[in-house]
């Protein structure tokens, strides 16, 4: 009777299929996605964001091109710094997800406006604590909806770890302050566009005294005439309080000639004295 072969060990690993996916590549400019992320991320594994950083996918490449299993030799993983490297972390995140799955590129777009408007209204480390502390919740990517907000992992993490952010209370959006909104009816046009419009034309109308002088009735700083004022956009017109000038108020000519023109009593009084004293002596 012959003898019956029975697969080994290596005679199953040399007929199974390979389960590591291929490279995913974005971009020349971008960092090659290895195909064990790529898996991963595909599968709704958890991957963190820091594994998608440039010089961590090149350290790890150059790992495992050395033969080193990990044990020994591994290089130090840089975690992610700042907001702007996990905004390009997880563009490359969404790429991989969307080469498989398609019809996620709405809700991961969506997912990344939600972070970004979050990250400028709360500030803090939140949005790195809510996008692991979501994405480690994930166990089908199919099912999983990113476009919807998670109101109790946002007050642990937004609300609870946000720093100091921007808020504007009349649109609710987080690009810009309330007094800079164009909803706001006081919202003043900024000083660059009312010097531009006034070398337009506003000058050649009207004679440079009269307009000097509307000038300052409509609210000169006071913190500009006086050296203290270095806002780019401040609410008051950086002009001279006393002709409306482009100039500070001690630097102001107007203001000299009205020194010099006022009465000096410590001199006028003398010559009344002298006068009176001549009609007195009938000279």
């Amino acid at each position: 009777m012959p003898a019956i072969h029975r697969p080994g060990k290596h005679d199953r690993e040399r007929v199974r299929p390979s389960e590591e996916a291929p490279p995913f590549v974005l971009s020349e400019a971008l960092p090659v996605v290895p195909g064990k992320l790529v898996k991963k991320i595909q599968s709704g594994d958890y991957v963190e964001m820091a594994e998608l950083l440039k010089d961590n996918v090149e350290a790890e490449r150059r790992r495992v091109a050395a033969g080193d299993s990990g044990q020994t030799g591994r290089t130090c993983r840089r975690e992610v710094p700042d907001f702007d490297s996990w905004l390009q972390c997880f563009s490359l995140y969404a790429a991989v997800v969307c080469a498989k799955y398609p019809q996620k590129a709405r809700e991961l777009w969506a997912y990344q406006a939600l972070m970004l408007a979050e990250y400028r209204k709360c500030g803090g480390r939140g949005w790195h604590l809510y996008d692991s502390a979501f994405r480690q919740q994930i166990t089908n990517l199919e099912t999983v909806d990113f476009s919807k907000v998670n109101q109790g992992l946002y007050a642990t993490t937004f609300l609870a770890y946000g720093g100091k952010g921007q808020f504007c209370g009349r649109c609710m959006a987080s690009d810009h302050s309330q007094e800079d909104c164009a909803l706001n009816p006081r919202r003043e046009v900024p000083v660059v566009q009312l010097q531009e419009q006034r070398s337009a034309g506003s000058r050649r109308e009207e004679p440079q005294g009269d307009t000097r002088r509307r000038r300052g009735r409509r609210g000169a700083c006071y913190a500009f005439n006086d050296g203290r004022c270095s806002l780019p956009y401040c609410r008051f017109e950086h002009v001279c309080s006393v002709c409306g000038g482009e100039h500070r108020k001690p630097a102001c000519r107007a203001r000299g000639m009205e020194r010099q023109r006022a009465p000096d009593r410590s001199t006028q009084i003398p010559a009344n004295r002298e006068v009176l004293g001549a009609i007195h002596r009938g000279q």
